[in-house]
């Protein structure tokens, strides 16, 4: 291997060490991978590189050279070796014990060696002994991160009290501070004094405000205790002062008496640094502590670097390391970083050099869980349980050996039972874990929040009222479906509980509301036996014939009351069966649902609400594109055209048969073979077809014209799979004769015969390069061979029952195989290693699975007549295709770049082609899926095109008739929040997370303008940007919870609305444009006179924070949603209250009107969209019509302008529904694939006799 051409200034590298890391990162090479190499130890390579170990030259030369890949480099050998020699007996470092802590803190146990604090630790004695009698007896030392505290308080301090018989009690809050305080006091009762260390762990770790509260209250009585004659010294960081002046009785103890600590001077930096090493018996180069002091600016015209002392007492245990016998060098300080890389590097070096990439995930993992962010202030360390980094059981001791590297590092500390990050400077210089934390902060917390409330959760023994409910749930379940592998056991329980709390509510919620339907249809029935009883009576009186008159016209209508009700009462029964069977046979439920359509809205009454919306449901939960059924019998196999216009099928029957992908219709009949086929496949060029039979044969036929051209015969037992190479010039048979063979495609010669395995062979494929081939056997092996050769190269052992399937992804790097074990397994193509299991609950159907091309899903089809979608990165089940009446014998993909279609092929001899796109389970239509999803969307006001905000930074223009993107914005360096078009469509403004307002040409989609404004971050969304009705103004979220009017074409501000006590998040312009309403975290709603700035009206009803409002179309009234998961309607002209709607079960992000005002639409974290009837006439006891399609929070629902469509914005992509019922009625039938069977009419429709066939 030569490695790639790179300059090396090698002058540059003062020690060998330095070279040899250089040299072994450049080959891709972590320190263990070296070490296996040239049969050293991981700890001989790290103490080599370390310059703490003399090399070896005659190892140097036969190992390490060709290990590094140096044999054609000979001046960066010269180099090294030069190095290596020039390394003399008396500089090898001499052993003894380390002088200085590194990021850790000097403890109690390490006060001989604590220097430079001596006046400070005085100054503080006299203090504490200067309080006396007076109260509160309450010492405050406040400092910035970094300033030294823990070491004063534990080494100075507290050490130098008991030296003077002070009894002294030391200890940090943790998040359970009363427990810890108990516990300390429980040891000594009555202390003379409590030190309290890293104070701010009160407010980082503490969640409980009513724990907080305590600790503090207690601490303050022995303050004033006069009687204990306890003195409390508490450490505190000085960004948490502020969380303190909270609790006055703390504010006024820490006015009274506090110390703050400040930088040391040069003359205490210098003892600090010479006296430890005077005392271990070490040197310092002439000139090596001056720079020290002049890198952290100690006495120098710059100021001193903040937080320097852990920056400079890691870069002196670091140089300690690179020591050279017993000096420390100017080279090893520099080697080792200096006082500004030291961390960074020792941090950077350990991760890169000592962990592989399972083990670098685990790091990752937790150092994030090892910080606690910070909000308004610096993140800081967290303290956390060994059993809440460990991801899954299997991985614990994986875990351990990393955790075990980190602390032999100093980069953390561990407890008996807990670990925690060595000190915050590792959190604010290693730049690779800030690229960590600011990744995602918003989700950094939710998941913060999730692994206390898991704990919580166990320590009350899992009481289910601990579990997540509505707004919470649906946002950790939605972070958690794209961050599942940073979940631990305990996590993934408690987020599995919650769910299924949630579900069986559901399940209770619906139970009731069939119980519900069935009491109404009885009812129905006692009205309709009534109105028969009433007519025979009727009939008994003919002689009193103006009673007769009453009693008939009376009867006339309780019978068409009874009538009405036993229709709506079956359109449910009809309704809640449509749903009830979405999961088992999606076009059985848009047959349930077209009949409950039917049945509700006979002799002109309204559709039933849920009948329309199980028609909704069943639409989008289709996906099948056309079902064939051309033979007699089952099939084996099925395959697509190259260009994907044709299926060709093989049969139970004996043949084959070629259809119209399109359309279904039969093109041709392939007949000849003598025995049932068992697979078919097109070449490469589509021109040709080649079926393989149990008789023993393979034939090759013309895919025009459907003639035989070649018969393939040689095999001794049926052939069971056939297979072309990428050129097409070879074909690959797999036979029960226990051998696969490979035959010349133009000739029909025998080429290779592969010997081997010693039970029937299933499967055979090429890679795609056609170098290997690999077979599946029911010998429970699968086996890899050279192509050309037919040498085998190795076998793949694992699997516990026979290998049904086998297949190469499309680059060729791995394999798959599929058992009738239940699973399918992943292999590493080059070395035959198991990359990755996933296993199944039913055994996998014969040639049952394909990867698409881009090797990015698989399909695999089961036993039970399902098909399931995985993803290949996540190993998740991303869908599952139902259907299918016997097992799928064969399922793949359309040859398409993506992989858009399915075909499956079964045992009921029907072929199903499926929509598996992105875009698919729609109803209009769905648009491209964006890197995690949109957060807004809205229409021009012709409803000809309408435009999306993106979480992958982008704005894009779509075309409102066909979904076709016609155009992308881009600009904004982080995702957009919220969209709005000018009135005239001239103008798009977008506000993204950059923070940053920018106006765009709709036509061109050059950007016209930007500016700074002010977005909240941690926001969930935020909709604060409208035009007015005439696009000459622009309404904006502006700093210090302000709204900004701006000039619509220039962004020249022009009015400043102030009156929010919190940030506003939305913003309405009234329809004459001369008001404005807003709301946000303040839950105020308050409307603005735009004339004037004034503040006219505000209203108050909701209990949390409101994402929305929105004017009606003519403006009397305004609707309103928030966090409380209601939605409000009010009156503008007198605040008043005129409508609560509830049904959401988690937030409402967003509310809007219908073109006439008649209608509101909301969309909620909890996955649903729903439309109000808010109309002067509404049935106040109708549910709204609410719409399933999405998976994820909906953050926006719009309207178009003509109001016949629906428009969302989700975290799972954007969808367009369509709301006239003739529209959504004409969508079903075009999905529909057959009619009912006597079966479901029978069972659902209680009737022998079928109605008309929908389709027609």
């Amino acid at each position: 291997m030569t490695m790639p051409s790179q300059s090396i200034a090698l002058d540059s590298f003062a020690t060998f060490g330095d070279l040899l890391k250089f040299l072994r990162r450049r080959a891709r090479l972590t320190q263990l991978e070296l070490s296996i190499a040239v049969g050293y130890s991981e700890a001989q390579i790290s103490r080599l590189e370390k310059n703490l170990r003399l090399p070896d030259l005659a190892t140097l030369k036969a190992l390490f050279v060709p290990a590094l890949h140096l044999e054609h480099e000979p001046e960066t050998t010269t180099r090294l070796l030069t190095l290596a020699e020039s390394a003399r007996q008396e500089d090898a470092p001499v052993a003894g014990v380390a002088p200085y802590k590194g990021l850790l803190f000097f403890d109690e146990a390490d006060a001989d060696w604590f220097f430079g604090r001596e006046a400070l630790t005085a100054h503080l004695v006299e203090h504490l002994n200067a309080l006396g009698s007076h109260l509160p007896r309450l010492l405050a030392i406040v400092g910035a991160s970094g300033s030294g505290k823990s070491s004063i308080v534990r080494a100075g301090l507290a050490v130098a009290l008991k030296r003077a018989g002070y009894t002294v009690r030391v200890f940090t809050p943790t998040a359970q501070p009363i427990q810890t305080l108990d516990a300390n006091l429980a040891r000594d009762a009555r202390p003379n004094v409590i030190i309290v260390d890293q104070f701010e762990e009160v407010f980082t770790l503490c969640r409980d405000e009513n724990a907080r509260a305590e600790l503090i209250a207690r601490l303050l009585d022995r303050a004033n205790d006069a009687n204990q004659r306890t003195t409390i010294v508490i450490a505190l960081r000085a960004d948490f002062y502020s969380h303190c002046a909270q609790y006055p009785q703390l504010r006024d103890a820490l006015a009274a008496h506090q110390e703050y600590i400040g930088q040391m001077t040069r003359a205490e930096l210098r003892h600090a640094i010479q006296e430890p090493a005077h005392r271990g018996g070490w040197e310092f180069e002439p000139g090596l502590i001056d720079l020290m002091l002049s890198d952290v600016g100690a006495g120098g015209a710059q100021d001193q670097e903040p937080g320097a002392l852990p920056l400079l007492s890691h870069a002196l245990l670091a140089t300690w390391e690179h020591r050279c016998g017993r000096m420390f060098t100017l080279a090893g300080y520099r080697a080792a970083g200096g006082v500004q890389r030291a961390i960074a590097e020792t941090a950077e070096s350990v991760f890169t050099d000592q962990l592989n990439q399972a083990q670098q995930h685990l790091a990752r993992d937790i150092f994030l869980r090892l910080t606690e962010l910070g909000e308004g202030t610096e993140d800081t360390r967290r303290r956390a349980g060994l059993n809440e980094l460990v991801p899954r059981a299997e991985q614990a001791a994986q875990l351990r050996a990393v955790l075990n590297t980190l602390a032999d590092a100093r980069l953390v500390m561990l407890g008996v039972d807990s670990a925690e990050v060595a000190h915050e400077a590792l959190i604010r210089e290693w730049s690779r874990l800030r690229e960590w934390l600011n990744e995602n902060r918003e989700g950094l917390r939710l998941h913060r929040h999730l692994s206390e409330a898991a704990q919580s959760w166990e320590r009350l023994k899992r009481d289910e009222g601990e579990l997540y409910r509505g707004a919470r749930l649906a946002h950790a379940l939605e972070w958690s479906r794209t961050n599942s592998h940073d979940l631990n056991t305990l996590e993934r329980e408690f987020l599995d509980a919650s769910k299924q709390l949630a579900e069986r509510q559901a399940q209770e919620r619906e139970a009731q509301r069939l119980r519900e339907l069935i009491a109404a249809q009885t009812l129905a029935e006692t009205q309709t036996r009534a109105a028969q009883q009433l007519r025979k009576r009727a009939v008994l009186l003919a002689g009193m014939l103006l009673l007769v008159a009453f009693l008939a016209l009376f009867a006339f209508q309780t019978a068409q009351r009874a009538e009405i009700e036993r229709r709506i009462a079956f359109a449910r029964e009809l309704s809640v069966s449509s749903v009830n069977n979405l999961g088992i046979d999606p076009e059985r439920s848009i047959l349930l649902a077209l009949e409950a359509v039917s049945v509700s809205s006979t002799n002109g009454t309204p559709v039933l609400r849920e009948a329309e919306e199980a028609l909704h449901r069943a639409v989008q939960t289709s996906r099948v594109q056309l079902a064939v059924r051309g033979h007699s019998q089952g099939l084996f196999g099925a395959a697509f055209s190259p260009d994907g216009k044709r299926i060709a099928t093989a049969s139970t029957d004996r043949t084959s048969k070629v259809f119209d992908a399109a359309t279904g219709k039969e093109l041709f009949t392939l007949s000849g073979h003598t025995a049932v086929l068992r697979d078919v496949i097109f070449n490469p060029d589509g021109t040709q077809i080649a079926t393989a039979s149990l008789d023993k044969t393979v034939k090759i036929w013309d895919a025009a014209t459907g003639r035989e051209m070649l018969t393939l015969a040689g095999h001794t037992d049926g052939i069971y799979a056939v297979i072309f190479s990428a050129d097409g010039k070879r074909i690959a048979t797999a036979s029960a004769d226990k051998t696969a063979k490979v035959w010349d495609a133009i000739t029909g010669q025998t080429l290779l015969t592969l010997v081997g395995h010693t039970e029937l062979v299933q499967q055979v494929a090429f890679s795609p390069d056609g170098a290997r081939l690999a077979t599946a056997s029911n010998d429970r092996v699968a086996k890899v061979w050279d192509a050309v050769t037919g040498r085998e190269l190795y076998t793949l052992s694992g699997h516990t029952n026979s290998v049904w399937d086998i297949t190469f992804t499309p680059d060729g790097t791995r394999l798959a195989t599929a058992g009738f074990d239940g699973s399918i397994k992943i292999w590493d193509i080059i070395s035959g290693r198991l990359i990755s299991t996933l296993n199944y609950p039913l055994p996998v159907s014969n040639n049952g699975f394909a990867f698409n091309s881009a090797g990015t899903r698989l399909i695999v089809g089961r036993g039970d007549g399902t098909a399931l979608l995985w993803d290949v990165a996540t190993g998740q089940v991303v869908l599952e295709l139902r259907g299918h009446t016997g097992p799928i014998n064969k399922a793949l993909f359309s040859p398409d770049s993506q992989g858009t279609r399915v075909l499956t092929a079964g045992a009921d001899g029907m072929v199903r082609i499926w929509d598996v796109s992105s875009t698919s389970g729609q109803e209009w239509f769905n648009l491209a899926t964006q890197s995690e999803g949109f957060r807004d969307i809205a229409y021009s006001r012709d409803g000809t095109w309408f435009a999306t905000a993106g979480r992958d930074k982008t704005a894009k223009v779509w075309d409102a008739a066909t979904g076709k993107e016609l155009f992308t914005l881009v600009g904004h360096t982080n995702f957009l929040r919220a969209i709005a078009i000018s009135p005239d469509a001239k103008r798009i403004a977008t506000i993204g997370d950059d923070q940053t307002l920018r106006v765009w040409d709709a036509a061109t989609g050059k950007m016209l303008y930007q500016q700074i404004t002010q977005v909240n971050a941690l926001a969930l969304t935020d909709h604060c940007i409208a035009f007015s009705p005439d696009g000459k103004r622009l309404a904006v979220e502006g700093a210090g919870f302000t709204i900004k009017i701006l000039d619509g074409e220039t962004g020249k501000e022009l009015l400043t609305l102030s009156g929010h006590t919190e940030t506003p998040r939305t913003v309405a312009f009234s329809p004459d444009g001369k008001r404005l309403a807003s709301s946000g975290d303040d839950a105020a709603i308050k409307v603005w006179d735009l004339a004037t700035g004034r503040e006219i009206l505000t209203m108050l009803g909701h209990k949390e924070r409101i994402y929305s409002v929105a004017s009606s179309p003519d403006g009397a009234r305004l609707a309103s949603a928030g966090s409380d998961g209601i939605v409000k309607v009010w009156d503008v002209a007198t605040g008043r209250e005129l409508l609560a709607l509830v049904g959401h079960s988690g937030i409402v992000f967003s509310a809007a009107y219908s073109p006439d005002g008649m209608r509101l639409v909301s969309s909620s974290s909890d996955t649903t969209v729903k439309v109000w009837d808010v109309s002067p006439t509404r049935n106040r006891s109708q549910e709204p019509l609410t719409f399933y399609g999405n998976s994820a929070s909906v953050y926006r629902a719009v309207f178009s302008p003509d109001g016949k469509r629906l428009a969302t914005a989700a975290t799972d992509g954007a969808r367009v529904y369509a709301l006239p019922i003739q529209d959504i009625i004409a969508i079903a039938k075009s999905r529909l694939t057959r009619t009912w069977t006597p079966d479901e009419c029978q069972k659902f429709l209680h009737t022998d006799q079928c109605p008309a066939d929908p389709r027609q």
